[in-house]
């Protein structure tokens, strides 16, 4: 996979799908560009390539044989960038996210009547 100025576009999502049967299979490109996908059983096949800030790109009518290796490049272009953030869920209230102040303070009773499990409480001092 290209951009429009031939350098290699990596982390590319390469969908692979065949018509007949409608398995897909999906590879990613590496930071060559490059992408394979073995063991293909011949058919009519569509490729369709996807990378952040490209345009998505369908290659289709793609005929493979028995024994054939193919190389496929596709040059991607340029697309727009697009940013949804979706919030779902109600307001918490009690948790306090712009400060680090302690809310709650424990006294020294309270330590001493913590159950230790057998352990000693002194050892936690250092």
């Amino acid at each position: 996979m290209t951009d429009p100025s031939a350098a290699a576009v990596s982390s590319a999502k390469v969908s692979i799908k065949n018509i007949a049967t409608g398995v897909e299979r999906s590879v990613p490109t590496n930071d060559d560009g490059l992408y394979v996908a073995p063991n293909l059983v011949p058919g009519s096949y569509e490729i369709q390539v996807t990378a952040k800030g490209f345009s998505s790109t369908l290659v289709s009518q793609v005929v493979l044989t028995v024994g054939e290796r193919r190389e496929i490049n596709v040059t991607l272009k340029i697309g727009q960038a697009s940013d949804e953030v979706t919030v779902e869920g109600s307001q918490i209230s009690d948790i306090q996210l712009a400060s680090s102040a302690v809310g709650n303070v424990v006294d020294s009773r309270t330590v001493v009547d913590l159950p230790l499990n057998g352990r000693d409480w002194t050892s936690s001092l250092n």
